[in-house]
């Protein structure tokens, strides 16, 4: 973000900070005492966009003092700044504002962020200020309108304190800028100075006739962002009959290792396929979970409204880890629907995948009409841009934008004739996925060369379709199979009930480490470590001798250096000196997976690849 100080007085300089070189802090503190100054006029132009970024900056509570939103003093809150331009400038300020559009349609959105800006744009945004400022002078000459002055500041105010509650768009302005110049006028004696505010990005949104720019294509028009209990009462009254909802997880970036968490759903939008709809966001961290439940449950079991989704497995097993239990009633995972309608093979369709489908079924559809568009959409944020609070406009419409990405393209889906079996799929999709802690559960089709297929498949088909696929009365289910005992027994009975000691070992254990002269230990996982020895006692070489005559002496040793035990998968290798004495044991468990290798199925058995080898590459 940019922000331009200065005066329009002759040869008055302007002051440009780049904030994200500056100290926090210090930046609010002098922003905070221009803005509540009641002896300075500034004049902003749409307060909305600039409130937003400045308390998503970190600077709430500022109590405007005579500050103007040219919008409001024409008296049309969604006025472009052409518009103002028009009614309130003269000739020479309607030539500079035609300079300043045709600089910035030339100009990359990325520009504004580098460090530090070239000498055209410190002049643009010069330009840009002298725009407000001469807006305000034309103003304060017409007759009559000095004596509004006092309503427009109290209305600015108003929308200053409350920026984010109705997020709807305003016409494409023809500045970059969300500005605020304060302006010397021969009818006002206050001090003056300008000040004008450049975000990082701009987003330009028309309506739905019309074309999507800027770094967040938008075809929402408006947002309704939820941070209040209050405002859940109503949530789910008057929704469209298809809605989009899209969960947004976001990682812990600050996390300690090994207690990063990352299925932490962040924000939930919910919105119809039309443009015109207005686009729900729930901010969970902000509200009360059982009342959040609340509103999902009666959306969910709701079967006259169809909930499109993306994928359910995480935001299932998510949601019921943290106590939502809910019967699905009429949801639909469009990537169940495009393996169902589209590509049996495909099981894990993306959205880019089935954007791409759905603008090939329909020319005239309202997604957007270039792949860019879509990957702009899809293109994940900055982690830590989720932090602040209220989110940013461009995170809140990116969220919104997924949701209503999903719902239009099951409007296109729905048109076909196999999507009657989706809603089932989907809803035992949901139900796996939680059983599955939120994995994918696959299995293979016989009738089709052992295609694999996803399991809801299956299991939503047996029985209700003419030709029904038949699910397999036993999937073979994965089973750990480790015998340690013949390993423990190997140890000294000091080290042994160390082992048995630990939690879970049996299915912990990884690495038993024993080098003489130093302290025995295990490996329980990557890099977590449990010694042997309470009392700091070291590995001697008769230990080591020990648990060789053991293991049937060192003839058991092969030349490489490695020992097995009969009839299991553990595995000793030693070490020895110059003189081959053994100095050094690693015992590392072994363990077999039943039925791991029911995932190669399709490998193994079908015709198509009867002809083939398969090399199976694994740690040591």
């Amino acid at each position: 973000m940019t922000i331009a100080i200065g005066s329009n007085a002759p040869n008055a300089g302007a002051v440009v900070l780049q904030v994200g070189s500056l100290v926090k802090k210090q930046v609010n503190s002098g922003l905070k005492t221009l803005l509540e100054d009641s002896a300075t006029i500034k004049i902003l132009f749409n307060v909305d966009r600039a409130a937003r970024w400045l308390h998503g900056y970190g600077m709430p509570g500022v109590k405007l003092a005579n500050c103007m939103d040219l919008q409001l003093l024409c008296h049309n809150p969604k006025a472009s700044l052409r518009d103002v331009v028009s009614e309130l400038g003269g000739k020479s300020t309607i030539d500079l504002a035609q300079q300043v559009v045709e600089f910035n349609a030339k100009l990359k959105l990325e520009a504004w962020t580098k460090s530090p800006l070239a000498p055209h744009m410190l002049a643009t945004l010069v330009r840009s200020m002298h725009l407000y400022t001469r807006c305000y002078s034309g103003a304060a000459g017409v007759p009559g309108t000095v004596a509004k002055f006092p309503s427009v500041y109290a209305a600015t105010s108003a929308k200053w304190s409350n920026p984010v509650s109705i997020l709807a768009e305003s016409s494409s302005s023809t500045c970059p800028n969300s500005s605020a110049v304060p302006r010397t006028s021969n009818s006002q004696p206050e001090k003056k100075s300008n000040f004008s505010v450049q975000p990082p990005t701009s987003t330009s949104v028309k309506t739905s006739t019309g074309s999507v720019q800027g770094a967040s294509p938008s075809f929402v028009r408006a947002i309704k962002y939820i941070t209040s209990n209050s405002e859940l009462k109503h949530l789910m009254e008057g929704v469209s009959s298809i809605v989009g909802v899209h969960i947004q997880f976001t990682e812990e970036i600050l996390a300690l290792p090994g207690q990063c968490d990352d299925d932490q759903p962040d924000v939930i939008s919910i919105v119809g396929a039309n443009p015109l709809d207005t686009a729900i966001v729930l901010q969970l961290d902000s509200l009360d979970q059982a009342q959040v439940f609340s509103a999902l449950k009666t959306l969910f079991a709701n079967p006259a409204t169809v909930n499109v989704m993306h994928d359910f497995h995480r935001a299932a097993f998510c949601l019921h880890r943290k106590g939502l239990d809910v019967e699905l009633r009429n949801c639909i995972d469009l990537q169940v629907a495009y393996e169902n309608i589209v590509d049996t093979a495909e099981l894990h369709a993306s959205m880019l995948q089935i954007v791409e489908f759905c603008k090939g079924m329909n020319a005239n559809t309202s997604l957007a009409q270039t792949t860019q568009s879509f990957k702009a959409k899809l293109r994940p944020a900055d982690p830590t841009e989720w932090a602040h609070r209220p989110l940013p406009e461009s995170l809140l419409r990116m969220v919104a934008n997924n949701a209503q990405l999903y719902a239009q393209c099951y409007v296109e889906l729905a048109k076909m004739p196999a999507s009657v079996s989706c809603g089932p799929m989907s809803n035992v999709r949901w139900q796996y996925a939680i059983e599955n802690q939120g994995h994918q559960a696959i299995w293979f089709d016989l009738d089709a060369d052992n295609q694999p297929r996803n399991l809801e498949y299956f299991a939503s088909y047996n029985g209700r379709m003419p030709k029904a696929v038949c699910l397999p009365a036993g999937i073979p289910t994965l089973q750990l199979q480790c015998e340690l005992e013949s390993l423990l027994d190997l140890l000294p009975i000091e080290y042994e009930d160390a082992i048995l000691a630990i939690d879970d070992y049996h299915n912990k254990l990884v690495d038993i480490c024993l080098d003489v002269g130093r302290i025995p230990y295990v490996y329980t996982g990557k890099k977590q470590r449990v010694m042997l020895s309470e009392n700091g006692a070291t590995v001697t070489k008769e230990i080591i001798e020990e648990i060789i005559t053991n293991l049937g002496g060192e003839m058991r040793i092969g030349d490489d250096n490695r020992a097995g035990i009969d009839r299991q998968l553990h595995r000793i290798s030693v070490m020895r000196t110059k003189t081959d004495e053994v100095y050094g044991l690693t015992m590392r468990v072994g363990r077999a997976l039943r039925n791991a290798a029911c995932v190669l199925t399709d490998l193994l058995l079908s015709d198509r690849h009867a002809d083939k080898s398969v090399l199976v590459l694994g740690h040591p």
